[in-house]
C-alpha cells in the first residue's frame, strides 16, 4: 500500500488490480510494508491482520482519504494463476497452456482451502479482494473503483502535483526470445532469493524500458469456465468479491 501522511492519503493495493500501473506512474512513492508473520514483509495484507499487527497503519487507512481498485474475480484468479505458474513454479509462458494452468488451479485451490489468511507469498495473489477493503463486513476504504477507472485517484493526484495514471495494459511481460530469455531463466532463482524487492522492481522496469520484455495477453478465462469444479470454487470462495465488483461497476 501507499501512505502519504502529509496528505492524509492511503492507496490499498489489492494484488492483480493495477498496482504496477500506479507504482510506475509515480515511482518515488514509497510502499508501506508490514511483516506478515510468515517470513517476509508484504505490501498487501488483509485489513483484519493490519488492524491486529499494525494498528497505527490501520487507523490511517480508516481516517485518511483512501482508494483501491477491484477486478472481475474470474479474470483476477486467472491472472494470479498465470503469475503463480511463472514466478513460483518457474514455468515459461510457453509451458502455461490451458491444460497445465487448469491442473495448477486445482492444486492452488487445495492449498487455499486448507490455509488461513494471510497466505504465504506463493499464494498471496489469491487472497479475496474484500479482505483488503472491508472489516467485519463494513467497507473501510472510501473510494473503490473498478480496474482501469482511475478518475477518482487521478483527481487526487492532479490536485497534489503527482503524475496521473494512464490506461493499464492488463498484460504480462515475458523475456524476448534469444540470449536474454535463456539468461533470465538461469538467473531468476538467484535474483528472487538474493535481491530486495525494491531493487528487483527497478531492474525489471529498466529491462522493460530497454525492450528486453514483450507483452503477453492473459485475459481469456475460457479454460476456467470450462471446468465446473474450478468455477464452483471461485463463485463460492470469492462470492463477496463479486458483489463488491458489481457495486463498483454501478458507481462507475
Amino acid at each position: 500500500m501507499i501512505i502519504i501522511d502529509e496528505l492524509k492519503f492511503a492507496y490499498v493495493h489489492i494484488p492483480k488490480c493495477a498496482g504496477t500501473s500506479i507504482k510506475q506512474s509515480n515511482p518515488d512513492q514509497e510502499m508501506t510494508r508490514i511483516d506478515n508473520g510468515l517470513g517476509f514483509d508484504s505490501t498487501h495484507l488483509p485489513l483484519s491482520y493490519i488492524k491486529m499487527k499494525a494498528p497505527v497503519v490501520y487507523e490511517k487507512i480508516l481516517s485518511y482519504d483512501s482508494y483501491a481498485h477491484v477486478r472481475d474475480p474470474v479474470l483476477r484468479f486467472r491472472s494470479a494463476l498465470f503469475q503463480h505458474s511463472r514466478e513460483f513454479l518457474d514455468l515459461s509462458s510457453a509451458e502455461c497452456d490451458d491444460d497445465t494452468l487448469r491442473r495448477i488451479a486445482h492444486d492452488v485451490i487445495d492449498v487455499i482451502k486448507s490455509s488461513e489468511l494471510p497466505f504465504p507469498e506463493k499464494y498471496e495473489h489469491f487472497t479475496p479482494q474484500h479482505t483488503y477493503i472491508e472489516e467485519d463486513g463494513v467497507l473501510v476504504v472510501k473510494n473503490v473503483a473498478v480496474l482501469g477507472d482511475f478518475r477518482l485517484l487521478n483527481g487526487f493526484y492532479s490536485r497534489n502535483g503527482f503524475n496521473t495514471i494512464g490506461r493499464p495494459e492488463n498484460v504480462s511481460r515475458i523475456p524476448k526470445e534469444g540470449w536474454f530469455s535463456v539468461a533470465s531463466y538461469v538467473v531468476k532463482p538467484f535474483v528472487r532469493k538474493l535481491l530486495p524487492e525494491n531493487l528487483k522492481v527497478k531492474i525489471w522496469e529498466w529491462l522493460v524500458d530497454k525492450g528486453y520484455y514483450q507483452s503477453l495477453s492473459e485475459s481469456s478465462p475460457d479454460f476456467l469456465k470450462r471446468d465446473p469444479e474450478i468455477m464452483s470454487f471461485i463463485k463460492d470462495y470469492y462470492a463477496r468479491d463479486f458483489v463488491i465488483y458489481e457495486n463498483a461497476k454501478k458507481r462507475r
